[in-house]
């Protein structure tokens, strides 16, 4: 296993051709991890993973955090056994149009399949979408995961933070409960949350057993709860 970080749009992996997943896979929840669970079938566990070391959307939006930094979504990546983990320079690929980001793909980061979310958009002004990936690696070379659902509610980041500044506990907990439960399981050491109602985070996450409240802080831009995992058998 091999770990890029940084990579930028002139450097390549050092690779034989592999199977794709990528996204910004912000909070690493449910879906996400279907969605490496196939391309570790697909590929008969020679894929890797591929996203971003600034995630697109807080890139754009200075009010979002990420819901797990870094270093903790490296540290989950790794337990999922890729061949590669590959956190891009966005801002080197940024200016990219769909046909030069697919050249890459190809071409620099050794893809030959791709696993996607059917809502994948990249590309400069994310023009490019799962249609354009298709027509480029051609459609048996690209594999499409349906939305995950829980209670016919999408997962998703976005959800996830607009449940909680709604006040909406429970159907957070819907969501959140178990990819926190993943979290733990993987031995994370901490989880950040971004949220706009720091009592309504404390309350939700000490509605979960297994977690521990260690401290809070005050964000220039946001209220955030660190939140610190014991290490449960």
């Amino acid at each position: 296993m091999r770990v890029y970080n940084n990579f930028k749009s002139t450097d390549s992996v050092k690779s034989e051709p592999l199977v794709t997943s990528i996204g910004g896979f912000d909070g690493i929840h449910l879906g996400h991890q279907a969605l490496f669970k196939k391309a570790f079938d697909v590929s008969n566990a020679m894929f890797q993973i591929v996203t971003f070391n600034e995630i697109p959307k807080i890139y754009f939006n200075n009010d979002l955090k990420p819901l797990i930094d870094q270093d903790q979504r490296s540290s989950i990546f790794e337990k999922l056994l890729p061949k590669n983990i590959i956190f891009l320079d966005f801002k080197s690929v940024n200016k990219m149009n769909a046909q030069e980001f697919c050249l890459f793909l190809e071409h620099n980061l050794q893809t030959e399949k791709l696993v996607i979310g059917k809502d994948f958009r990249f590309g400069n002004q994310r023009v490019g979408d799962v249609n354009t990936l298709i027509n480029y690696f051609g459609e048996e070379n690209v594999t499409l995961l349906d939305d995950f659902l829980i209670s016919s509610e999408k997962v998703s980041t976005t959800k996830i933070r607009l449940f909680y500044s709604q006040g909406k506990i429970k159907e957070a907990e819907k969501v959140i409960k178990p990819a926190v439960n993943y979290l733990i399981k993987m031995k994370c050491k901490k989880i950040i949350l971004g949220c706009t109602e720091l009592p309504i985070a404390i309350f939700a996450f000490k509605s979960f057993k297994k977690i521990k409240l260690s401290k809070i802080f005050l964000d220039p831009n946001l209220m955030l709860a660190n939140v610190s995992m014991k290490k449960y058998k």
